[in-house]
């Protein structure tokens, strides 16, 4: 081939902002062309050359012109907040705790990668929203009450493409009592008789 038709000739939409590099094989038949930055994510690219390519005897390219592909998802996800944060106390034993990540999860290697290192009635439920990017979590019968919690996000949490999480954690949260008031101490006393008038009582 003629070297610089082809690579004149050379289309690649969307547009790469950065300068190829051409290496031609020893007999002009073959051309890289190489990036100095991979290109983008989850795109669909279109490799195509005008009719100006030729070859060495000046002829133009004919048949096939044109070519795509499409680049993956190579990006870890994030896990981006968690709620209530570690270490909240006075946590509600029928709250939910939320998980927010940065795209969209495989839902059975999320609800697989969360562990619950503290006493568990029942087991976890899990609910998503539409985007599978955030995901409650629930005891089925309620966190024990007046407890220590320690839930841990493992790596083996992954985005719909298999890329492990690049933050695994863990995190602790404190249950209230469910115990509501009570009455402690009466004056008089329960079942007392009086063996005087009485004006005032106290509780």
């Amino acid at each position: 081939m003629n070297r610089a038709s082809v690579q004149q000739a050379l289309v690649i939409s969307p547009t790469v902002p950065a300068p190829p590099t051409f290496v031609w094989s020893a007999d002009d038949t073959v051309l890289t062309v190489s990036y100095p930055a991979p290109f983008a994510e989850k795109v669909l690219f279109t490799v195509s050359f005008s009719s100006t390519a030729k070859d060495s005897t000046d002829v133009s390219l004919t048949g096939v012109s044109r070519f795509t592909f499409q680049t993956g998802d190579f990006t870890p996800p994030t896990l981006l907040a968690v709620e209530p944060a570690s270490g909240s106390i006075q946590v509600a034993p029928n709250s939910l705790i939320l998980l927010q990540f940065s795209e969209s999860m495989d839902r059975a290697s999320v609800e697989a990668g969360i562990q619950l290192e503290s006493p568990l009635l029942g087991t976890l439920q899990f609910s998503w929203d539409a985007e599978g990017k955030t995901v409650s979590v629930a005891s089925a019968t309620a966190w024990i009450p007046s407890a220590i919690h320690r839930l841990k996000i493992l790596g083996t949490c992954a985005d719909l493409a298999g890329n492990p999480l690049n933050n695994p954690t863990a995190f602790v949260f404190t249950t209230t009592s469910t115990s509501g008031p009570i009455i402690a101490v009466t004056s008089p006393a329960d079942g007392t008789v009086l063996a005087q008038p009485l004006s005032s009582l106290s509780v």
